[in-house]
This record gives structure tokens, sequence and C-alpha cells, in this order.
């Protein structure tokens, strides 16, 4: 159901981008060590930041914890929401969250925002993840990735 209301919702001359986003999104090579690592230079952490940096994230709707409960009461009325268990990596896991949402069938598009469940288990006894996020998000957090992974170290 995702890729028909993904489909609907997109402007037909943004489909190639669409189309690359959702590539990279089920990439399992993001963050390969010889781009993204060398001694002194953390490139995934300057992605974080960057990401951090999009409009509407502050620190009372882009939660981070390690918790068993996700709260999601005030997502729809805020123009943007993560709340997510994380373990190494913010961007690691941010990224991981959305890909399993939607692989799993618990990712859903309304009125231009993409709302993903993540579970822990396919039985949904404990969801990991929260995230209400504008559609167009997923565009710049790729264009923000493939920037910094062709910064040279």
């Amino acid at each position: 159901m995702f890729f028909i209301d993904l489909n609907l919702k997109i402007d037909k001359s943004n489909r190639n981008s669409w189309a690359e986003t959702i590539d990279w999104i089920f990439n399992d090579n993001k963050f390969e060590n010889y781009k993204w690592k060398k001694k002194g230079v953390n490139k995934v952490a300057r992605y974080t930041n960057k990401i951090k940096k999009l409009d509407y994230i502050k620190k009372d709707n882009f939660i981070i914890k390690k918790a068993n409960e996700i709260n999601t009461t005030t997502a729809k009325d805020l123009n943007l929401y993560i709340e997510m268990n994380s373990g190494n990596s913010i961007a690691r896991d941010l990224l991981r969250h959305i890909r399993n949402g939607i692989a799993h069938g618990n990712a859903s598009i309304r009125n231009n925002y993409l709302e993903i469940k993540d579970y822990k288990d396919d039985k949904h006894t404990q969801q990991t993840a929260y995230i209400w996020i504008p559609l167009d998000y997923l565009i710049k957090m790729k264009d923000i990735y493939i920037n910094i992974e062709n910064q040279k170290m």
C-alpha cells in the first residue's frame, strides 16, 4: 500500500528522484567503511548533525532512547516527530527504522507526511520507533548522505 500511496502523492516529474531514494533506503551498503571511515574523520557523525539541522527538528520532537515504550500521542500535532530506540549510531538507526517500517508494511502516507512504525519482532509486541516526517525528508536525507559520502576525507 505504501508504494501505491507514494505513487499517487509524488509529482510525476520527480519520479526518478523517488526511485533513487527508495533504492538508497533499501541499500544495505550505506556507510561503507572505505567511504565513511578514516582515522580522525567521522562522516557518520557529520551526517547525523546535518539531519538534526533539518527544519522542525528540535529536542522535544527528536527523541532517542533505549526504553521499551514509544509515546506517539502528540506526533500528528507536530510538523515532525521521531521517537526511536538507538544503539550505536543515530543516523544508522534512523535509516534502519525507516527501511524496516517500509519493508514490513508499517509505513503509510497521510497528507504528504510519512508515518512509520518499527517493531522488535513480527508480532508487534515491542515498538522500537515511531517516525512522522514530511514526505520530502526522505529525499533530503538521501541528498545529504550523498553529499557527505562524496566529500574527500
